[in-house]
C-alpha cells in the first residue's frame, strides 16, 4: 500500500492550556512535526482496544519547522499489499534536537477508509514518557477512522490551516491529519 500524508492541523499545540504539550520545555514557539506511519492488524484486548500488531515497514517524514499546520506531501510505501480490514496508525511527533522527540498525537485509519481523494482524519493526544519509541500500545475503539466533518465551503480546510499558522485559531479546534491512498 502507498499512502500519502498531505498535511495536518493542530491548532492548540502552543501555550498552557494544550492537552498535547509534554512538558514545560514545549511551551515556548511552536513544535517541529513529523510524521511516522505504520500498518497494524485489526487485533484487540479484553477490553476491545486496537492493540499495535505491526505488519510492513515503518516510514517516517522529514520534520517541518517550527508550524502547526505542516504541509507534509509524503508518499510511503508500507512494503505489502494491505487488506481493507487493516490499520493504517499516523504518529506525529515534534522533532527535538537535545533531547528525546515528543508525541503530539495519533491517528488511526482502517485501509478501506482512505480514497484516492484526501480524506481528515482527527488526530488523539496524550501524555507520553521521554523515550518511548512507539506510544501508544493500544489505541480506543472509537479512534478508529474518526473523521472531521468537512465543511461545505472548500475554502474553510484553508482558512483553518492559515489561521493555525497564524497563531489565530479557536480554542478547541479539532486536530486532524489529511490522508489519502495512492495507486502504485
Amino acid at each position: 500500500i502507498v499512502v500519502e500524508i498531505c498535511s495536518a492541523c493542530m491548532p492548540n499545540l502552543t501555550g498552557v492550556d494544550s492537552t498535547f504539550m509534554q512538558s514545560s520545555s514545549d511551551l515556548v514557539g511552536k513544535p517541529d512535526p513529523f510524521a511516522v506511519l505504520k500498518l497494524t492488524r485489526d487485533k484487540r484486548n479484553e477490553a476491545g482496544d486496537l492493540v499495535m500488531d505491526q505488519i510492513g515497514v515503518t516510514r517516517r517524514c522529514e520534520y517541518k519547522t517550527d508550524t502547526n499546520a505542516p504541509s507534509f506531501r509524503f508518499h510511503a510505501d508500507l512494503g505489502v499489499e494491505a487488506s481493507d480490514d487493516q490499520v493504517l496508525v499516523v504518529e506525529v511527533w515534534d522533532y527535538d534536537t537535545f533531547s528525546s522527540d515528543d508525541f503530539l498525537g495519533v491517528a488511526v485509519v482502517r485501509v478501506g477508509d482512505l480514497a484516492e481523494s484526501p480524506k481528515l482524519f482527527q488526530l488523539f493526544g496524550g501524555k507520553v514518557e521521554k523515550g518511548d519509541e512507539s506510544y501508544p500500545k493500544a489505541f480506543k475503539a472509537d479512534w478508529l477512522s474518526k473523521q472531521v466533518p468537512l465543511s461545505a465551503d472548500h475554502d474553510s480546510r484553508r482558512r483553518t490551516l492559515e489561521a493555525t499558522r497564524s497563531g489565530g485559531a479557536e480554542h478547541g479546534a479539532s486536530s486532524w491529519v489529511e490522508l489519502r491512498r495512492c495507486s502504485r
